[in-house]
This record gives structure tokens, sequence and C-alpha cells, in this order.
């Protein structure tokens, strides 16, 4: 997947605010598809690609006009195999329609100057919008933001995916041994909010269903669908948006990119079943219980100040309800429904701040950072947003006379408070030493593999 700048389009995959793409780019790189964004002339790129049929390539809303060798080469990129999806907008605004319209000549589909029919809902948008249904995937709510009408020549074959014979707002057509999608609309996927952008109505879905048909012309179907792919070895589990491993301060985005020029690859998903397959997998607060069957797997746990139980406790106080609590215990290593206040730095380049109680019987785990006992002193029963968030109990003294702070063992790897391996703490000196030490233990894993 290749979303093109080249063209100065308005919108990018980098781009984590309201109107970018980050979360699209999120959702394919969670479906198993590699995901980049280009700057080069596309006369440049498209050439060097070697198996189109593997590729899609993304333009959307460009606001300069293609060379002519671009534009050659999307074609010759869409006749080898390549997928291209195209987003235009309402009113030729840009001249997008233009620009389009000239790259899309000879292939039977158009961008209309104008604007689709829109009309209020509320309950999906704060404006007007265009919703329409995609008898081709099954969806109903397809929810365009003042879209552009597309239409197809008279007595061509051509797929409507969104819309109807009436107004058409997204269109497919096979060209060659490739596919071209055209939506008349770019906002659809931007991360916006609930009700707008890439998870308003049925646009999730409808983004995943134009990629799979793009890349799945009927001779190579089976080869191209997002399951048919190889799981990943490291899976970084994450909600359905691909939080917490993103570009926020308090998200883990620097430290997965940390990894990668380590030369371990590490895919990001919701897909609990990507998780009982892969072999390593990192947990961040929050997303869901993993499941008991991926307990084989080595475990990252980046814990938080959060990780604990929802209300009510019990008297002796209820076992921790974290996603990796379960897989902890059978590693030996409890989470108690507390955290650690006040934490001293130690070493004294790390800041702990808060952090979560461990406690560790695992005679093959060894506690590579500790805190001095009197770091219980103060103890916050969780969840902390509760009428008792004041209440405070006391912890009897681990074991060892010391909190530990990192625990790792052959099958896990455990950070009590994982906010110094976060966006926020990197480049600083513990951040260094955190990401080393995780680098290595993945890398021990790999050698022991082989």
């Amino acid at each position: 997947m290749v979303f093109d700048e080249s063209l100065s389009e308005l919108f990018s995959i980098g781009d984590p605010g309201f109107q970018g793409y980050a979360l699209a780019a999120r959702t394919l790189r969670d479906d198993g598809y590699r995901v980049s964004s280009n700057l080069a002339p596309l006369a440049a790129l498209l050439p060097t690609i070697a198996r189109p049929g593997e590729h899609v390539l993304v333009i959307a809303l460009p606001t300069r006009d293609p060379a002519p060798g671009d534009v050659h080469a999307v074609r010759a990129f869409v006749a080898r195999g390549g997928g291209l999806l195209v987003l235009a907008e309402h009113d030729d605004i840009y001249g997008n329609a233009t620009r389009l319209n000239g790259l899309l000549a000879r292939v039977a589909i158009a961008v209309v100057a104008g604007q689709a029919a829109s009309a209020r809902r509320p309950d999906l948008a704060p404006g007007p919008v265009t919703v329409a249904g995609s008898p081709a995937f099954g969806l109903e709510s397809v929810v365009l933001y003042l879209a552009a009408p597309v239409r197809s020549e008279s007595g061509s074959t051509v797929t409507v995916l969104a819309g109807d014979a009436a107004q058409s707002v997204a269109l497919g057509v096979t060209v060659g041994r490739g596919r071209i999608a055209l939506v008349g609309d770019a906002e659809w996927l931007w991360n916006g909010t609930p009700t707008l952008g890439l998870r308003a109505g049925d646009n999730l879905a409808f983004l995943r269903h134009v990629i799979a048909w793009l890349t799945s012309p009927p001779d190579r179907a089976a080869a191209a669908l997002p399951e048919a792919r190889t799981a990943a070895r490291i899976v970084a589990l994450a909600d359905q948006h691909g939080y917490p491993f993103g570009t926020g301060a308090t998200e883990y985005g620097a430290l997965l990119k940390r990894l990668e020029d380590a030369g371990l690859e590490v895919a990001i998903t919701h897909v609990l079943e990507r998780a009982v397959a892969a072999e390593v997998v990192i947990v961040g607060d929050p997303t869901r219980p993993l499941p008991g069957t991926a307990s084989r797997a080595r475990l990252v746990a980046l814990l938080h100040a959060t990780s604990g139980p929802p209300p009510p406790w019990s008297s002796g106080g209820a076992s921790a309800d974290h996603p990796a609590s379960a897989a902890l215990a059978e590693a030996g290593i409890t989470l108690e429904t507390a955290i650690l206040a006040g934490v001293p730095a130690e070493p004294d380049d790390c800041s702990w701040h808060r952090a979560a109680a461990l406690r560790v019987s695992a005679p093959d785990a060894v506690v590579r950072v500790t805190a001095p006992v009197t770091a219980s002193a103060s103890v916050d029963l969780m969840p902390l947003v509760t009428p008792a968030r004041t209440a405070r109990r006391s912890l009897a003294s681990p074991p060892a006379g010391s909190w530990p702070l990192v625990v790792e063992s052959p099958r896990v790897l455990v950070f009590a408070s994982g906010t110094v391996l976060t966006n926020g703490s990197a480049g600083t000196t513990c951040y260094d030493r955190m990401a080393g030490l995780l680098v290595t233990w993945l890398a021990d894993g790999e050698r022991g593999r082989r």
C-alpha cells in the first residue's frame, strides 16, 4: 500500500490529527499490509515495483497536475496488475476532478464536477452527508461528506461499490490485469471522530473491502486476501484503532520504530487470533484480555498506573484485570490490585512515577530494576476513577525487600511502568537503556528459536 504525496495531496498517513489518514494506515497494517507514503515522482516509483499485483497506489485529492510521465506510469502499473484507489472531492475543488479524469481517461469511469445529493443525519455526522449503501460488499451506511458523483460510460462493465445506478459515489473497474476504485470523497478516510471520518457508519469496513477488492482480481484472489497472509512472528496487540501504538506522547510508536531499526518486524493487530499464532506478543494498556491459547507465546507487558481491576473490590483484593494478568501469573509474576505511588527514580536516569505492584515467584525470573520498599508507603486501590479514589491500604513488603520494576525471564519481559518506553520518553538515557534491554531480549529469543 502506497499513499502518494507527490501530487501535493492534502492528507497524509503521517498525520495523526483530525484530518489525517494515520488511522487508515494503522488499520491496513493491522490487516497485514505494508503501508508507506511516497514523495518521489510516480514515473520514478512505479516502474520499480516488481510485483504490482501485491500493491495498491492511493491518490487522494491531488492539488498538482501529474506530469505526462506520471500518467503513463500509473496506467502501466494498473495494466501490469496493480491496484489504484482514487479519492475525489465535490465541485472540482483544487481542480481535482480535472486532474483525476485526465488520469482515468480511457478507463470508463470519471468524476462529475458537482455535488452528490446529501441530507442531515445527526446519528452519523454533525453536518450534511451522503449516506450510500454498498450492495457489492453488503454494507448499509458508507458515509461521505459533500461527495462528488462519479459516472461510468454507457455499456461499460463497471462495479458499483457504493450508491446505485441513479447516483453512484464509488465505482470499480478492471483494467488489464489490475483494478481501479474511484470514490467521490476523500474525507471519509479521515481519522476524524466516531461520527466523522473513518469510524463513521460502515466506513472502516468499506475501506477493508475496497482494498481487498483491489488486490484480488479473480486470477489471484486467494493469495491477496488479508486473512491468507503469513502470520507475523511479533505482534503488538491493540484495540481496533491501533492504540496505544501510535504517535501520541503516551503511546509506543517510537518503540516500534526502534525495534524495526534493529531488524525486528512488529505487526500491530487487534485480531486475537493473530496473537494466538504469534511467537511474541507485546501488550500495552489499554487492550483486551489475551486468549488463554496465547500463553505459549513469549510476552512483553508494558504496564501502567491504571493496570488494575474494575470495582467492586473484595475485602481481600481482587485479582488484577489486566490483559496480560493470566499469562503473567502462569509465568510466576503476580500483578497486585494496587499501584505504587511516589516511586523513587532508581536508577537515577529513570523516572518511574507510578508503577504497577508486582510479586515474582518464578525461579527463572531476573529482576533488572527495583524500587525500594518505601515506595509502598502510599499504595492506591485501583482503578483511580471511582468515588473511592482516595482510599489507601498497605501491602505486605515484597519478599526480596524491594519492588520489582523490570522483570525478565525466558517467557516474559515486564515493565511495571510502561511510561519509560513511551514516545514522551524517547531519546532519554533511560529510554535508550530500557529499549536496548527489550531489543536484546527479543534477539536472544530469536537466536534460541534458531
